[in-house]
């Protein structure tokens, strides 16, 4: 499930590479209409916008569903049209593919969190994003959600909170309920 342990094998490749772990915990897009929480995706895509964690590896258990719905949000931070994000998403979902994750990609609000000096080269802030500069500005975008939702940090195992979300964001791995 969402909460189940990272693979070992993983843990140990990570460990030895000096690479930390960041889950975001998300249930896939089914019907009907079951969506990715957006603060979780507002966590995740300021984690990848960050350049003191790149490179950074975006993984779900299948790498269809999750990962290319949070690889299509990070495309529109990029500046992508659409046609191009839903090609690339249906070229490596292939036929499992879902309408749910498109429509989620393409009616998704970003906000994310930048730190000026750390902000890819490649982030495009002119193209429908939220961009805020404090953790206060980001729970204010959110609503009253929290910061990262249940993520955690491997190098700590301590709850992802807002507290955490003014440190290090890095790697991604994102697992649905049934933990695929």
């Amino acid at each position: 499930g969402i909460n189940a342990e990272y693979p070992e094998t993983n843990l140990k490749f990570c460990e030895e590479n000096n690479i930390s772990v960041l889950r975001f915990p998300m249930d896939g897009n089914k019907e009907p209409m079951h969506e990715v929480p957006e603060d979780i995706m507002h966590s995740a895509l300021t984690a990848l916008i960050d350049v003191r964690y790149h490179p950074i590896l975006i993984h779900c258990n299948a790498g269809k569903h999750r990962t290319g719905c949070v690889s299509g949000c990070l495309r529109r931070l990029q500046g992508w049209a659409l046609t191009s994000i839903f090609q690339e998403y249906n070229h490596f979902a292939g036929d499992k593919g879902r309408l749910a994750d498109q429509l989620f990609i393409e009616l998704y609000k970003p906000v994310v969190r930048v730190t000026p000096q750390y902000v890819a080269p490649w982030f495009d802030p002119h193209c429908g994003i939220t961009v805020v500069l404090t953790p206060q500005q980001h729970h204010n975008a959110n609503g009253d959600r929290s910061l990262g939702g249940r993520a955690s940090l491997r190098s700590t195992s301590t709850e992802f909170s807002e507290a955490a979300a003014t440190e290090a964001f890095i790697p991604v791995n994102i697992m649905d309920a049934e933990g695929t």
